[in-house]
């Protein structure tokens, strides 16, 4: 008769206002960040997979007779099974990136809250490749996005958040470029689509990182519709996202005769969850990311931006029991 050890793939999930899930099971003891965890006996290597926190969108303007559309927020930096070197009995300290709020609607430039960072501290060393993410020596990091923005300027589309661009001085590894507000005209432009950053020169690592999309410029006729905000697929339409679902385009500009107003640029999407959606002209309805690490939605002109969502971390390894 054969014997021997068999080997068995354990999951740990830790999730702000769940608390840990370690093979499915659930302790709700603490259920807020930071953790700490002590690495099993005969444990050697990690995985790690999450994200940073999604950065609010911002509000768009809600005075003058041209209002923009604010900039939605830019996605944390996402992660796919990084390896992490560690001795057994370590004790890891885990942190989740909070989501950013989104602005209000107003007048003037504002910047939307920024997502949090995600980290993983105590590791006994980071692999080069995998150090150049940021951290420490024995810390790894994985960036929040930046906020949205709303324009200063009468009219014009805010400003996206860059994904993974949160720390000052820091553009962050990967950090994604947020689209462009547009500029109030005659005849306005749409919001710049947000771009996205995957894995570059890394060969191995899934890593991702996405910017939002710019905000839809007001007309400079208060009778003519604003323009569309930046949308995260890039695309016009119907919009798919994962599962072959499909949302109908959002962030549409509008106007009522006195006013016009442009729409809000969508969040950036992340590996762990969807964003936001623009929110119309003249229409308080754009909505927060979902899942963990995506960007919340840029209001439209006379309306709110929307929340991102929390950060992420999974780490799983193997044992033979």
């Amino acid at each position: 008769m054969l014997g021997g050890p068999v080997l068995r793939q354990h999951v740990v999930e830790f999730i702000d206002g769940v608390g840990v899930i370690t093979d499915g099971v659930t302790d709700a003891s603490d259920t807020a960040s930071p953790w700490t965890w002590t690495v099993p006996q005969d444990v050697r290597e990690l995985r790690l997979s999450g994200c940073g926190g999604g950065a609010g969108g911002a509000g768009g303007q809600n005075t003058g007779t041209q209002r923009g559309g604010g900039g939605g927020g830019g996605s944390g930096i996402s992660a796919i099974d990084l390896p992490l070197f560690v001795r057994p009995g370590d004790t890891l300290t885990i942190t989740i990136g909070a989501g950013g709020a989104g602005s209000a609607a107003g007048s003037g430039f504002n910047l939307a809250t920024a997502g949090g960072d995600t980290s993983v501290a105590g590791l006994t060393r980071i692999s080069p490749a995998v150090g150049v993410m940021g951290g420490t020596a024995d810390t790894i990091v994985l960036k929040g996005g930046g906020g949205g923005t709303r324009s200063g300027t009468a009219g014009s589309g805010g400003q996206a958040g860059s994904g993974g661009a949160s720390v000052t001085g820091s553009s962050g590894f990967l950090a994604a470029i947020g689209g462009n507000g547009a500029a109030a005209a005659a005849s306005p432009s749409a919001g710049s689509n947000g771009s996205e950053s995957t894995s570059p020169g890394i060969t191995g690592l899934s890593m991702h990182a996405h910017g939002g999309s710019g905000g839809g410029g007001a007309s400079t006729s208060p009778s003519t519709a604003g323009s569309n905000g930046g949308t995260w697929t890039g695309g016009t339409g119907n919009k798919v996202i994962a599962g072959g679902l499909s949302v109908t385009a959002s962030g549409v500009g509008a106007q009522d005769g006195t006013n016009s107003y442009g729409g809000g640029g969508d969040g950036g999407a992340s590996l762990f969850g969807r964003p936001g959606l623009g929110g119309d002209g003249n229409a308080n309805n754009a909505t927060a990311a979902s899942g963990y690490g995506a960007g919340g939605a840029g209001g439209g002109g006379n309306g709110d931006g929307a929340a991102g969502s929390p950060g992420y971390v999974r780490i799983s390894y193997w044992s033979a029991d």
